[in-house]
């Protein structure tokens, strides 16, 4: 069995290229955009929100002892 080839950005940039060129590729991605653009984002802000919401209202109660 031979040795695996050594990644190279050249080989990279081939291989990232073709993958891109598949018709499927390109509608996952068109498809993925929006709904993590949508969704997740929207996931991830609501959890920051109510993390920091509860952190604040911790350091109240601390601040009140």
């Amino acid at each position: 069995m031979s040795e695996p080839l050594m990644p190279s950005s050249a080989l990279m940039s081939e291989y990232l290229g073709k993958w891109e060129q598949q018709e499927n590729y390109r509608l996952q991605e068109a498809s993925l955009g929006p709904l993590f653009h949508t969704f997740v984002l929207n996931n991830f802000l609501t959890r920051q929100l109510t993390r920091m919401l509860r952190d604040k209202a911790a350091q109240r109660r601390l601040a009140l002892r």
